[in-house]
């Protein structure tokens, strides 16, 4: 519920079609939410040791796809796709 409830306040953050959750630039806002928000979707890129999907239990499985699904997901994901150096 912790987890819901933080993605649906980034959720309506987003809802105005920003980029960013704070101004017009890459900021530390954006950087430690998707830093400490990326176990919940195993974001592509985060480089720390994550499951891939399939191997997680059928029941997470839906919650990371519901999770991965919604804005924050979707912005998360797109931070490590814009912003993470492959290392």
């Amino acid at each position: 519920d912790t987890v819901r409830e933080a993605f649906d306040a980034t959720d309506t953050r987003l809802a105005d079609g920003r980029q960013f959750l704070y101004g017009d630039r890459l900021t530390i806002a954006d950087l430690a939410f998707a830093a400490s928000a990326a176990p919940m979707v195993l974001a592509n890129g985060y480089g720390g040791h994550l499951p891939a999907l399939e191997a997680t239990p059928p029941e997470m499985q839906t919650v990371f796809q519901e999770l991965r699904a919604r804005p924050s997901g979707a912005f998360i994901q797109r931070m490590y796709d814009s912003y993470r150096r492959a290392g």
